[in-house]
């Protein structure tokens, strides 16, 4: 998984702990995870005074249902992104963030194919632990792959969240080159 990041938003500041329930193992990580992020959450979305979110890279070792999904033309990523992005449930920050890392990292295509992992699928990579207990959690990990002909794929239903109280948010992208 390349560049995950949980971005924190309880109703009230306070210290919340983090934990990543993984199969495989945590390569990376911003700040430092030790078993556990303990950290000092605002409602504005500040960790720690320092930090917008929570970055980890890990090695799942698992993969997931990428039967249903979008395929995308090549140079039309950054407009499909900006379409889909709000609908998955990411804020303006947040797609800014995806938007600004994934635009430069992601390597030329002439289409891409896009699935939006099932959160069944993530719980089995890596599961979010995290006290107190959110209210709302919304997780928007991408598989993508370059390929070089449009195929046919079923699109999958996309069941929108609200957020309500303490919110979770994390994306982050499954490169497959």
């Amino acid at each position: 998984m390349a560049k995950p990041v949980i971005y924190l938003y309880p109703t009230v500041a306070g210290q919340v702990k983090v934990t990543l329930v993984t199969p495989g193992s945590i390569t990376v990580s911003d700040p430092p995870y030790n078993g556990a992020w303990n950290v000092l959450a605002t409602p504005e979305g500040r960790i720690d005074g320092a930090y917008d979110y929570l970055f980890y890279e890990a090695d799942v070792g698992r993969g997931a249902d990428l039967s249903e999904g979008w395929i995308v033309e090549g140079e039309k990523i950054g407009e499909w992104f900006d379409l889909n992005l709000p609908v998955f449930g990411l804020n303006e920050n947040e797609e800014k963030d995806f938007m600004e890392y994934w635009m430069v990292h992601l390597p030329k295509a002439d289409y891409y194919k896009v699935v939006l992992l099932s959160d069944e699928d993530l719980d089995e990579m890596v599961r979010l632990d995290i006290e107190p207990k959110p209210d709302t959690i919304i997780r928007v990990n991408l598989y993508i792959k370059p390929i070089n002909e449009k195929i046919v794929i079923p699109h999958p239903r996309i069941k929108e969240k609200q957020r309500e109280g303490f919110t979770v948010v994390e994306w982050g992208v499954i490169l497959d080159d």
